[in-house]
């Protein structure tokens, strides 16, 4: 039987994250650019699916609970994760090492020779 928290979904602990860098509810709506009531219902999906309350909300902002606490840290967990696979995965095709080239020196003069301070060029900007 499935349990609640085998719907969990990235999208709503990236909410949360952001919730708590910015402190507040509001704060983290603005930074999504989705309403306030939009990031408050999927906090509570989020709550729901973990079984407890993550923040408590007091005068000064937002209090990690115990649990949220334990939800941050394994967040930013994946959080990581994540950015070190999109960085894995897109310097997978660079280009790196030393490049050897033999040639006669009438093609390499003639010819090569622009082409390369072309190629030097375009490696600046890989």
């Amino acid at each position: 039987m499935a349990r609640a928290i085998d719907h969990l979904d990235w999208d709503d602990l990236k909410l949360f994250l952001t919730v708590v860098r910015c402190k507040s509810v509001t704060g983290a709506a603005r930074e999504l650019k989705v309403s306030h009531s939009t990031v408050s219902r999927r906090l509570a999906r989020l709550e729901y699916t973990v079984g407890g309350a993550l923040v408590e909300r007091n005068p000064d902002g937002l209090l990690l609970t115990p649990a949220g606490l334990i939800t941050m840290r394994r967040a930013e967990e994946i959080e990581n994760g994540v950015n070190a696979l999109r960085s894995d995965v897109s310097n997978r095709d660079e280009i790196r090492g030393t490049v050897r080239l033999a040639t006669m020196e009438g093609i390499a003069t003639l010819y090569l020779s622009k082409r390369l301070v072309e190629l030097r060029e375009l490696a600046r900007f890989v």
